[in-house]
């Protein structure tokens, strides 16, 4: 699609903030811009720094996109020829230079006219071109001051405070390109050339525009408002137990909103609150109020209202976005497919070949991936998995999409959802919460245990069907969760559902399961009975659950509790994998365990003497609870096989299950 300035030549004679941010404006709408530069030392902006972008100031930049820069020295006839030829040809002139210079140089709106008599040609002045201040240059901070903007900035009763963006040079800028596009638009019409002025005084002026038209109504001088408005209110920053908010309550309908979302509802009845006027008028009351509020709700325990969510979601959205689109991953065999699944099906199947070479494929996929990663897992959930391992955000979405399918989470979503109207809203969302543990778990031990960048395919494939196995059996592997059931039961939710959120945490060694039994040549549900069995002899199970329990109030508490539950579960499948691999003589997984466990008697007992003299010492903590897993290390450490008289042969070849750290 054609830009609506594409085909114009600008030619660019400014500099410093105000004429670069028009002719940048012009750029960005598809002119051709050619910025005239001093030779040796370029703009003065090009001096503005540090900050710097790669060898540039970073400032200058920020100004100057969308143009071709040409070095030419006035003072000399030959370049003095070029910028006449570069006017001639050009469709828009803008110029910045000092009152008399561009006279001298003959590229006065007369002079330039006669070069080219179809020429736009626009001046960023300071006081503009006549008048008695006419001849004085300005800078957007002394424009700030004479025009009154900083006596109405910051807070009362503090020095005067600039606005903290050029907000004179910039608006200048924006008012030139629209007067140039305007002007544009009477050329064509009249084919003859059009000036331009704008001042950087009166977009000073007008910026105070309302501020002087309230002194004209009431006779009040106009004071600082610090984030504040004079004529509305609540309308400023208000403190928080950890810093300030931003409320803006414009209108009636508004603040009932705001007040609700406060827990204080009955400020709208009060008097002096309602409406803005009163508002206005008991600005101080309100505030005092209103501050009490904000301050007192993150101490409370309250947590984000809607608005505020919602500004966190699309944030999120926007960084993990900008991250994957950069990334390999819309070209993931797998995860390309979400294109097709975007559009209708009548148009996958009339133009499939349309759809791959779709421009905006990589876009389409990468929002499609994004969308379910944050709206199923949550906000923080890729941030902490690439922090705690290490991963870039393309394989933290591999593979969570790997640990999503493994277990078929979306089909146990659509029921969970489908029972909208009849289940209590918590009811849902505490069942959805109950799953999101399971994919955040599996989805860390994908990252941590399968090589990157992560098959999706090929993962889901492997372990799928062990997965839904064990899923299937889990119930009776399990002690039955059966207050779980019960509660889900009693609040409406099906029996078989109810059930299967019920037990759903217990799938989350299921990764370790199906590892284990490949390398012992055992079917799935098989190496789970031994997995749990194991985990009930040695009250592994409680020595979790128990470890989950701890505070995490920092973000080090959670990582500890983490690492030390992760522990745990990778203790486990390297005993169960030892004490299944003790032989290949086709003993069922159940008399193995009891042979390793009367062999290993004495190392038995001692770990759960450990776990016994915790559940007698009250409140646990990290470093009690280390300990344990310490022991837990130390028992498969100590422990040996059963000998061919007592259990299985130990000649197994299979492969071994790697153990973690």
């Amino acid at each position: 699609m054609a830009h609506p300035l594409e085909g114009i030549v600008v030619a660019d004679l400014t500099q410093n903030v105000a004429g670069p941010f028009c002719t940048q404006t012009l750029g960005d709408m598809g002119a051709e811009v050619v910025k005239i530069e001093r030779p040796g030392r370029g703009d003065d902006a090009r001096a503005w720094a540090p900050p710097y972008w790669g060898r540039e100031s970073a400032t200058f930049i920020s100004l100057n996109r969308n143009k071709k820069s040409l070095a030419l020295d006035l003072k000399s006839p030959g370049g003095l020829e070029v910028l006449h030829r570069l006017v001639g040809r050009a469709d828009v002139f803008v110029q910045s230079l000092r009152p008399g210079a561009i006279d001298e140089l003959g590229l006065d709106f007369a002079g330039a006219s006669r070069i080219n008599p179809r020429i736009v040609y626009c001046s960023v002045t300071a006081f503009g071109a006549r008048g008695p201040l006419s001849h004085l240059p300005g800078y957007d901070p002394l424009m700030q001051a004479y025009s009154g903007l900083m006596s109405v900035n910051g807070h009362p009763d503090q020095e005067p405070a600039r606005v903290g963006t050029s907000i004179v040079d910039m608006g200048t800028g924006m008012w030139a390109a629209l007067g140039i596009v305007a002007a544009l638009r009477q050329r064509d019409a009249t084919g003859r050339a059009v000036e331009v002025t704008t001042a950087l005084f009166e977009t000073a002026l007008m910026w105070m525009s309302y501020h002087a038209m309230g002194y004209f109504a009431s006779g009040a001088v106009p004071q600082p408002q610090g984030s504040g408005t004079a004529m509305i209110a609540p309308y400023q920053a208000f403190p928080t137990a950890d810093g300030f908010a931003m409320i803006g309550a414009a209108s009636d309908a508004l603040f009932a909103r705001l007040a609700a979302a406060l827990g204080c509802p009955e400020m709208v009845d009060d008097a002096r609150f309602k409406d803005n006027p009163s508002r206005v008028t008991n600005r101080a009351a309100l505030i005092e109020a209103l501050s009490a509020r904000t301050r007192e709700r993150k101490a409370a325990g309250g947590g984000l209202t809607t608005p505020e969510f919602s500004i966190l979601l699309s944030y999120t959205k926007i960084g993990l976005s900008e991250q994957l689109i950069a990334s390999d991953l819309p070209e993931d065999r797998y995860l390309s497919a979400e294109l097709e699944r975007y559009f209708p099906k009548l148009l996958r199947e009339r133009f499939p070949e349309q759809l791959r070479r779709h421009p905006l494929r990589r876009e389409i996929i990468v929002s499609r991936v994004v969308n379910d990663l944050v709206n199923r897992a949550g906000t923080t959930f890729a941030f902490r998995l690439a922090d705690e391992t290490g991963a870039a955000a393309a394989d933290v979405a591999r593979a969570y999409t790997a640990a999503r399918e493994v277990f078929d989470l979306p089909r146990l979503w659509a029921q969970i959802e489908a029972l909208d109207g009849r289940v209590p809203a918590e009811t849902q969302i505490a069942m959805l919460l109950r799953s999101r543990i399971l994919l955040e778990r599996s989805t860390r031990w994908l990252l941590r245990n399968r090589r990157r960048p992560l098959d999706v395919a090929a993962t889901i494939s492997r372990f799928a069907p062990g997965a839904a196995a064990i899923s299937e059996t889990v119930p009776t592997l399990l002690t039955p969760g059966v207050g779980d059931v019960e509660q889900l039961s009693a609040a409406g939710v099906p029996a078989a559902l109810a059930e299967q959120v019920a037990h759903i945490e217990a799938l989350v060694p299921a990764l370790d399961i199906v590892e284990i039994a490949e390398s012992v040549g055992l079917d799935a549900v098989s190496a789970a009975r031994a997995y749990f069995d194991l985990g009930d002899r040695l009250e592994l199970h409680w020595l979790r659950d128990q470890i989950v329990a701890l505070p995490r109030d920092t973000r080090w508490d959670a990582m500890a509790r983490s690492a030390l539950r992760d522990d745990v579960y990778a203790e486990q499948a390297a005993l169960t994998a030892d004490v299944l691999r003790a032989g290949a003589n086709g003993r069922p997984p159940a008399e193995r365990v009891e042979a390793w466990l009367a062999h290993n008697e004495p190392a038995v007992d001692r770990c759960l003497n450990v776990v016994a003299d915790l559940r007698a010492a009250g409140p646990l903590d990290l470093a009690r609870l280390s300990v344990a897993v310490r022991e837990v290390r130390n028992l498969m450490d100590a422990a040996a096989a059963p000998g061919p008289t007592e259990g299985p042969d130990l000649s197994s070849d299979q492969p071994a299950v790697a153990r973690r750290a």
